[in-house]
């Protein structure tokens, strides 16, 4: 027998069950699912509780994780709006408020864009103090933009510059970002030169978009998307008139490999770093990033980021 408790225990130890799309499904259904050489053999109690078992935590668990997920993060509005997506399908849109945040934010349930928000405003994976204000913050792999909204909200006169590759999820950014007068918006990928490149996709979702060329380094279970438009950091400050860059964020999933590579004509422009290293993804990236980093002051790390400062531009605390 299977007990509730004991349900409950395993939807709330592992929220990542949100991430995986199934069907409901209660044990008396799970039968079609056994190979049907097995089937004869679901008569006898012992192999029906075992199958029981399976399919509980195959196909039930899920579905009540990511219930858990949106109710323990959103309430009764989170809760109704992933029940209404798991039911229907389709992308279904959820509007929230937070502190660090002057507009409500717009996200789609059932997609990277909960453990996103939950990332930047409620574990805060970018806290630091900022020693001084800064004039120019570029937030490369912007996403649907709440680590932009977050620095927008915080230090509102800075200009904000959030770039994003992908079309989905740029829409979205530009809708989150619309009523921030001093956030701009550029679609396009951050790389080691100018021109354009394949949008890839690995199959990790909405914030797991992946850059490269397809044709000269393929792989495996990897697709290309589309073109995009290809911007380098010195391309960036040339036409959009910047001296320096107060804080430059990058989480490009890889591509900071190649763009670190090239680093050595803007560097010296830049007076902190937020970097999300993507080696699990792309190796190399960490050999590329570390000759470039000696450079600063100070390091830390928070959650997943490296944070380097010159002095006195920000820190831990």
């Amino acid at each position: 027998m299977i007990e509730f408790p004991a349900i409950l225990r395993y939807v709330k130890d592992n929220p990542g069950a949100l991430d995986r799309s199934v069907d409901v499904m209660v044990v008396s259904h799970c039968i079609p699912v056994i190979p049907f050489n097995l089937r004869r053999f679901y008569k006898i109690p012992a192999l029906r509780i075992v199958a029981g078992q399976i399919c509980w935590r195959s196909q039930v668990f899920p579905m009540l994780g990511a219930l858990y997920y949106h109710y323990s993060r959103f309430g009764w509005r989170g809760l109704g709006t992933v029940g209404r997506q798991r039911i229907f399908g389709g992308t279904h849109y959820f509007d929230v408020t937070h502190a660090d945040a002057r507009h409500p934010l717009r996200l789609r349930v059932g997609t990277s864009d909960v453990p996103t928000y939950q990332q930047v405003f409620l574990e805060h994976e970018y806290e630091f103090v900022a020693l001084r204000q800064p004039a120019v913050i570029v937030d490369a792999g912007a996403n649907v933009g709440f680590a932009s909204i977050l620095f927008a909200t915080r230090y509102p006169d800075a200009r904000i510059i959030a770039i994003e590759p992908e079309s989905a999820n740029f829409e979205l950014l530009v809708e989150n970002t619309r009523p921030y007068a001093n956030i701009e918006t550029i679609q396009a990928a951050l790389w080691k030169e100018s021109g354009e490149i394949d949008l890839l996709d690995a199959g990790f979702g909405n914030w797991g978009f992946m850059t490269g060329d397809a044709d000269r380094d393929p792989q495996p279970g990897v697709a290309a998307v589309s073109r995009i438009r290809a911007l380098t950091i010195d391309e960036l400050m040339r036409d959009y008139n910047i001296r320096s860059i107060d804080i430059l964020k990058i989480d490009i999933e890889g591509a900071e490999r190649e763009v670190f590579q090239t680093a050595a004509g803007w560097i010296e422009y830049v007076q902190a770093m937020i970097v999300e290293l993507h080696e699990r993804m792309k190796p190399g990236c960490i050999d590329s990033f570390e000759p470039m980093s000696r450079s600063f002051a100070l390091r830390w790390t928070r959650g997943e980021n490296i944070y380097l400062s010159r002095e006195g531009v920000i820190s831990a605390s």
